[in-house]
């Protein structure tokens, strides 16, 4: 009696302690299925408002922008879990509201404190993730866009079918267990002492691939076997996650380049450019360097454009690029600043001579015919030459100087070069004042006509 006691005291036991370690496998299962699904809506989100945010800062420069903000607002339609958006100006100021088809009647409020410039990124908030972008520069905000999505019932429906695939094995494997731990002696619970610690293993490592060893009489065959097969498929679900966590990875990447990387050559775009500049000068401040700026704007590209078609002309301005960071030592940074003006950051530090050398190098490189789609086309380049020093180490101010050079080159001939100098800045200022003095006067009716007689120097 004592003996049978025992046994179905063990049997119990047995059986109590399959249903924890399952249901303990289950739990850290659905666990890490959940983590790996925030992380990807996470990620998926962070992009999806960056790209918004970037396509807006062109809407928002314009004054009457209300229709292209609502028309870009109207991408989300795809997303049903998107709950709503909204634009703000600069000043949190709301523009525009966008409401989710299954959200017509949700509360639209956020909170006051949440609305700054601190919290721009992706956070959760309330079992909802809230993404918040600035729109433009940081120092230069022309708005902001928030979105919230809806992470609680999309992540609820991926849980449930994560059970439904898992659960009817694991209810399969307890109930098999409770039927062998009545049969089974004492010499049986060397596999149930392995398929513990194997949950321990699972529970810390988080390895699903492991696998128990089979053998054994049939019974205890068959459980291993239904473990195992327990554990492939939480193993490949968890894989498939980890695949799509690392697709968004790449697709978030392929984004970044998008937005710091020129399309058509593949150089720095002139946002990207800029950071970059503002870095190394203030690098070269603080450790007193000069550091050169060169401007380049093709000659006669707009011919080739008018001539030839578009296709030939962004093919030009591809080869150009080749051929211009040929021109240019490891450290030197080539960007397409927009349209075919082109600019060098020359990191190296080089004297007056070396610069000059590497200027008439890129004007005759540029000069050689270029051969594209059987057509043999021939454009110069116009370049100005700054000195970080001469703007004082401003952004704005050494690229003015730069370009202020480039157009010195462009009036004395074109295909050559011109180092800036102050006199220059001093011109374009005149000339400036003089244009506007003019408009002033037409508009001010200022201007009086004098005639002067003509007078025969024989008389």
């Amino acid at each position: 009696m004592l003996f049978k006691t025992i046994k179905n005291t063990i049997t119990t036991l047995n059986a109590v302690a399959i249903f924890v370690v399952c249901a303990a496998v289950l739990f850290f299962s659905v666990l890490e299925h959940e983590k790996l699904y925030r992380e990807s809506v996470k990620g998926n989100l962070d992009g999806l408002s960056e790209n918004m945010a970037n396509d807006l800062v062109s809407i928002l420069s314009f004054k009457d922008s209300s229709f292209e903000i609502h028309s870009t607002l109207l991408r989300l339609d795809p997303y049903e879990d998107v709950k709503f958006a909204r634009v703000y100006d600069s000043s949190w100021k709301e523009m525009e509201t966008y409401i989710g088809k299954k959200n017509q009647n949700i509360s639209l409020n956020i909170p006051i404190n949440y609305l700054n410039i601190e919290n721009i990124g992706v956070e959760v908030v309330e079992d909802e993730l809230i993404a918040l972008k600035l729109i433009g520069d940081k120092r230069l905000p022309l708005g902001y866009l928030l979105i919230v999505h809806n992470s609680k019932e999309p992540l609820k429906q991926s849980k449930i079918k994560l059970l439904k695939d898992v659960l009817p094995v694991t209810l399969f494997f307890v109930l098999l267990m409770i039927i062998i731990t009545s049969f089974i002696q004492q010499e049986l619970l060397i596999p149930l002492t392995r398929l513990s610690n194997l949950a321990k293993k699972i529970r810390f490592t988080k390895d699903y691939s492991l696998r128990i060893k089979i053998n054994g009489k049939k019974e205890v065959a068959e459980l291993s076997r239904n473990i195992n097969n327990m554990m492939s498929t939480i193993n490949e679900e968890t894989t498939k996650n980890k695949e799509h966590t690392i697709q968004l990875v790449e697709q978030q990447n392929a984004m970044e380049k998008l937005a710091n990387f020129d399309s058509l050559t593949g150089l720095p775009n002139r946002t990207f450019f800029l950071d970059i500049l503002r870095n190394e000068l203030a690098k070269a401040k603080l450790n007193n360097n000069n550091i050169s700026l060169i401007y380049i704007d093709l000659d006669g590209f707009k011919n080739v454009n008018d001539s030839l078609g578009h296709d030939t002309g962004d093919q030009l301005l591809y080869q150009v690029g080749k051929r211009i960071a040929k021109c240019l030592s490891k450290g030197d940074i080539l960007s397409r600043l927009g349209g075919d003006e082109f600019l060098v950051l020359m990191n190296n530090k080089v004297d007056d001579y070396t610069l000059i050398e590497i200027t008439e190098k890129i004007i005759q490189t540029v000069n050689v015919p270029f051969d594209i789609n059987s057509w043999e086309v021939q454009i110069g380049a116009s370049v100005g030459i700054a000195q970080a020093i001469d703007s004082d180490f401003d952004t704005h101010n050494f690229i003015s100087n730069a370009d202020a050079a480039m157009y010195r080159s462009k009036e004395a001939g074109r295909n050559q070069h011109t180092l800036f100098v102050h006199s220059m800045m001093e011109e374009n200022k005149r000339k400036i004042v003089i244009a506007n003095s003019i408009t002033s006067a037409l508009k001010n009716n200022e201007f009086k006509i004098f005639y002067q007689g003509k007078v025969s120097p024989n008389e």
